[in-house]
């Protein structure tokens, strides 16, 4: 299947949030309500994705394992994330 839904939840204030666990190459998207913190599954290191309202997509460009989890930035985030088979951008 090309397009995958990876995963669509409300993440917390500094409380990390499994959306995808796959050893499996997708490409990730996700679309965030608010500032979002995203990093890999049990990772020290995080980054920021700043949030879009205007129904934009972030290409997360991630490659195997695309293992993520979220967390919300200052609240709540309502955060959904799905992939593409590596090679099909359209």
């Amino acid at each position: 299947m090309a397009l995958q839904l990876e995963g669509s939840a409300t993440v917390a204030n500094g409380t990390y949030q499994t959306l995808s666990t796959t050893a499996t190459p997708r490409q990730c998207f996700i679309q965030a309500r608010s500032n979002t913190f995203v990093r890999r599954v049990g990772s020290a290191d995080a980054m920021i994705v700043l949030g879009e309202t205007t129904g934009s997509a972030v290409d997360l460009g991630v490659q195997a394992p695309n293992s993520l989890e979220f967390a919300g930035v200052s609240g709540t985030s309502i955060v959904s994330m799905w992939s593409l088979d590596v090679g099909e951008r359209r």
